[in-house]
């Protein structure tokens, strides 16, 4: 009966210690679970040194409203156009780098179905437009291949954070954002975020401005942007179209094949019925 009783508390001591906390659990330096994650700040980290401001989770300019949460597996982001003109988010060349230090791509959830290895396209949002994207870096994800390579199923493999050795006390999300489709300046939003109080060097970073002269683009390098831009999304779109094709092809050879094992099934019946 005492046994019973000391496995009892123990048990309920487990129970409550699991349940009451909230905050990123420490074991040898390595990251096991958060549920509370801070922005601390958000800065453009281009030569421009584009003005934006950061209350709560939400980073804002006189262009665009964007909120970023952290969920127990992905980065959920929140994005407004409150401009004039079209705005797109890269997410070929988004970023995260987590409390390990160790830089890696994000992933965009709503792209998926184009596949894993193909290059993601860019968010096009529209004058008043909002978008909500969920995010996750790549090697948190696990991709399952069906008969070929065109057939994938993309898994979130494990939570953010989760093994992450601590060597900072912050971590990074990097978006690049193409704020005018005509004129084409690009700004690089690099989101520094963490779960204590904002660090002494992360502060002196958000502060510090540029000391080169800022270089504004020019209406012919926003048309050659422009022209880039499109001829990337041209042959994206080529790739897609030629992978689509060879899906087909293998589809043709597979029914092909089948319909030569039944033709010579066929022969082998005939030929036995006209032995008999």
């Amino acid at each position: 009966m005492k046994n019973l009783f000391f496995l009892g508390a123990f048990v309920s001591a487990l129970l409550i210690s699991g349940c009451s906390s909230n905050e990123i659990k420490k074991s040898d330096n390595i990251v096991t679970k958060t549920n509370q994650t801070l922005i601390y700040g958000a800065k453009d980290t281009t030569l421009r040194d584009y003005p934006l401001t950061t209350k709560g989770d939400k980073i804002s300019s006189d262009k665009f409203n964007m909120d970023v949460k952290f969920s127990h597996e992905t980065i959920d982001l929140n994005f407004e156009n409150i401009s004039k003109d079209v705005i797109f988010l890269n997410w070929a060349d988004a970023k995260y780098i987590g409390f390990d230090g160790k830089e890696q791509r994000l992933f965009n959830l709503n792209g998926k179905d184009k596949g894993f290895y193909t290059k993601p396209l860019d968010s096009g949002v529209r004058p008043g437009e909002k978008i909500e994207v969920q995010l996750v870096p790549i090697n948190n994800l696990r991709v399952l291949f069906g008969n070929s390579t065109t057939s994938q199923e993309i898994l979130i493999d494990k939570p953010l954070f989760k093994n992450e050795e601590i060597t900072k006390k912050y971590g990074q999300i990097i978006i690049p954002i193409n704020l005018d489709s005509k004129k084409g300046p690009i700004i690089q939003n690099n989101i520094y975020f963490g779960n204590v109080e904002k660090p002494k060097e992360v502060s002196t970073f958000l502060d510090t401005k540029p000391s080169k002269k800022i270089v504004h683009s020019t209406a012919d390098t926003g048309a050659e942007l422009k022209n880039i831009k499109n001829e990337n999304n041209r042959l994206n779109s080529e790739i897609q179209n030629k992978e689509e094709i060879l899906k087909q092809l293998r589809e043709k050879a597979r029914l092909k094949a089948e319909l030569e094992k039944k033709e010579l099934e066929i022969a082998e019946l005939m030929k036995k019925l006209n032995q008999n």
